[in-house]
């Protein structure tokens, strides 16, 4: 009798292992081979769900982008500073590893599908720290300023954490230290 496989189950099982290999090897590092590896199934196995790596890296990172954007929406929901929880958020390296990678694959925009899936989210960021910086920002300063300087406080921090080289309490004291000089005081 056949083996009954849960779809649903096995398709988060083929995501979480696509996210662990860029964790590991970066995006360029993902292949449809490597991820059955990661798994220890067959490449059958996987491409019955996911038939191209564009469209494993499409369904891993969407769905790890909608599920980041998700927590940021609640943590802000409910922080008495909404703009520093969402900061601060934004610098903690995520337990897997996978922001330095995604950071550094933007960077370098030779993935075409996680630059779009990356812009999209930073676009998003962009408008909710914007949003939340508005009557906040220095005076010489607007508020898409303030955002877009916190941009590159929050991916200098992400790209330079390699090798979890800077505790979370480190990284939080960094983010406070450059951005306070944004804000009114």
């Amino acid at each position: 009798m056949p083996r009954q496989v849960d779809a649903a189950q096995r398709d988060r099982e083929i995501r979480a292992a696509t996210l662990r290999v860029i964790a590991r090897h970066g995006v360029g590092g993902v292949t449809i081979r490597g991820v059955a590896a990661e798994l220890g199934t067959s490449t059958t196995a996987v491409t019955h769900y996911v038939a191209t790596r564009e469209a494993l890296l499409e369904q891993a990172i969407g769905q790890a982008m909608e599920a980041r954007r998700k927590q940021l929406d609640e943590l802000v929901a409910g922080a008495e500073d909404p703009l520093w929880a969402a900061i601060l958020w934004s610098v903690d390296a995520d337990p897997d590893g996978l922001w330095p990678a995604l950071v550094a694959a933007r960077a370098a925009g030779i993935e075409p599908v996680v630059t779009r899936l990356i812009h999209q989210f930073d676009e998003w960021w962009t408008l909710l720290i914007t949003r939340l910086a508005g009557g906040r920002a220095a005076s010489d300063l607007s508020p898409p300023e303030v955002a877009d300087a916190i941009g590159i406080v929050v991916d200098g921090l992400l790209l330079g954490y390699g090798e979890g080289s800077w505790s979370p309490g480190h990284r939080h004291h960094l983010a406070r230290m450059l951005v306070r000089p944004l804000l009114a005081a």
